[in-house]
């Protein structure tokens, strides 16, 4: 979804230093070729000293390399949620073509989903469009909360 991504790499390789040993969850190469490596832990864990120690070996191998280091942890549930909807979008709908041009040129400024549908048309065949939309990034929402027919939906930057 981030859609920028060349590569992704599930637990990449050993980072050692002394008697420290660590691997990262993945490493993420993004089309404009910059790299980030990345740790996963749930929050009540990101305190915890071997995890600290693991996170500041992590930083600085992706300093050595010139990469970026994040440390992520759960997401938001709508977040979640609305992702695996969307992905349902990924293929083009029925009439996209049409209906994808009406919807962007109805959103010259952040309206409601129920206003896109009320000035486009049938909600059965606008809402997949809207949805193929949000999921390749043509269209915008908060998707930290639960979609609704009251969404507001903006084009553009996120």
């Amino acid at each position: 979804f981030v859609g920028n991504a060349r590569t992704l790499v599930e637990q990449p390789f050993l980072l050692q230093h002394a008697n420290q040993q660590h691997i990262p969850d993945f490493v993420y190469e993004t089309t404009n070729g910059e790299v980030r490596l990345i740790n996963v832990k749930p929050t009540v864990f990101l305190e915890r000293p071997d995890n600290i120690a693991d996170f500041a070996l992590a930083d600085d191998a992706a300093e050595q390399l010139g990469w970026q280091h994040r440390v992520m942890s759960e997401l938001n549930p709508f977040y979640i949620d609305n992702l695996q909807w969307l992905s349902a979008y990924r293929d083009v709908p029925h009439q996209f073509e049409v209906l994808s041009k009406q919807i962007l040129a109805n959103l010259k400024q952040p309206t409601s989903l129920a206003n896109v549908i009320r000035d486009v048309g049938d909600a059965f065949l606008v809402k997949p469009v809207v949805f193929h939309l949000l999921w390749h990034q043509h269209l915008y929402t908060n998707l930290e909360q639960q979609f609704s027919l009251q969404m507001p939906l903006w084009a553009g930057e996120s």
